[in-house]
């Protein structure tokens, strides 16, 4: 650009002469700066992404430049804005920086970039950068607890009256490989009405439906061979049972090479009636030996929800064959069961 210089004022004159140049825009953006240069979050967490600063040439901040960030990814491992939306935009304040919403890793290990382009008042693109995000996977998945009809608000508790399925849950997304979970009869001294019982006790379904919604908890439901609720609810039947955890077919979700550091177990009992945790029996060991049995106290419950409407009284544990009634059907299949107990050590 070139300018003329003529004129005088003051007294002072101005020579005519021409000066040619370039008018910088101070508020355009020139560069963009990151500390650090990349971030990294476990699968499935937040990031805590790196300051991004957006400068002039002078190396000032600018103040209300436009920031785009879009994630840009070509596998797995991605990340999202919140909506679920991969590009969002920013304004830098005052001191140049800014504030972008969270950005939550999914579930999935694996890099990707984050693009950022920084544009002036006009919309122009003036400067881009990149910021390197990791997802990382987790350690090894723990076993947080398994809890019997964990899922089901009509039978969940303690009673064992009724094991229409098992819950289990693990300490963060995880996959798992077929037949990862498996139940087998529990044979460690095992009794069923003081008869010992050495190979165990109880009756197997045909197979196990294994499901989840939050790769968290997953829920295990029973298939066949079962006593089949009209409610829709398929119980065990009577026995006490081994729900197995294979150690090498637990994962973090995306992380297939990972697993658990050891196998699992959990051992329960299903003995239709039964509206309490075992006990210890009276020779036993405390937290190794247990004792489930049908006796005065669940009698009593029987009878106070026996012909009792849904909402007034009703216990669904109590029915047996689901019908929404505890009736005189529930009530013999108890009596086959009074004072008759099942017993095992772990």
């Amino acid at each position: 650009m070139s300018l003329l210089i003529n004129g005088s004022k003051g007294g002072v004159a101005f020579i005519n002469d021409t000066a040619t140049g370039t008018i910088v825009d101070d508020d355009a953006p020139i560069t963009i700066e990151t500390s650090p240069t990349s971030a990294a979050t476990a699968i499935g967490s937040a990031f805590i992404l790196p300051t991004i600063t957006v400068k002039n040439l002078a190396g000032n901040p600018v103040q209300n430049a436009t920031v785009y960030l879009t994630v840009k990814t070509q596998v797995l491992a991605d990340a999202r804005f919140p909506g679920n939306v991969v590009t969002v935009t920013a304004v830098t304040g005052t001191d140049g920086t800014v504030r972008p919403p969270t950005l939550t890793a999914n579930n999935y290990a694996g890099a990707y970039l984050l693009a950022l382009d920084a544009r002036d008042s006009a919309g122009a693109q003036s400067a881009t950068r990149g910021i390197v995000l990791s997802n990382t996977a987790a350690g090894p998945r723990q076993l947080v607890g398994v809890t019997p009809n964990g899922n089901i608000a009509s039978l969940v508790g303690g009673q064992r009256s009724r094991v229409a399925s098992l819950v289990v849950t693990f300490d963060g997304p995880s996959q798992l490989d077929a037949n990862a979970l498996s139940l087998t009869l529990h044979k460690n001294n095992v009794s069923s009405n003081g008869v010992l019982q050495p190979l165990g006790y109880g009756s197997l379904p045909a197979s196990l439906n294994v499901a989840t919604t939050d790769n968290m908890n997953w829920i295990v439901t029973f298939i066949g061979n079962t006593d089949d609720g009209i409610d829709g609810l398929n119980s065990l039947k009577d026995g006490v049972y081994d729900l197995n955890i294979d150690a090498a077919k637990v994962h973090p979700l995306g992380a297939p090479t990972i697993t658990m550091t050891a196998n699992r177990m959990y051992t329960f009992h299903r003995l239709f009636g039964d509206s309490a945790l075992p006990i210890t029996p009276g020779s036993g060991t405390p937290g190794s030996d247990f004792l489930g049995i049908n006796n005065t106290g669940d009698n009593l419950g029987l009878r106070g929800a026996f012909n009792k409407p849904v909402g007034a009284g009703y216990q669904a544990y109590l029915d047996f064959n689901g019908d929404g009634v505890i009736n005189t059907v529930d009530n013999l299949q108890f009596r086959l069961r009074f004072n008759k107990g099942l017993s095992w050590r772990v």
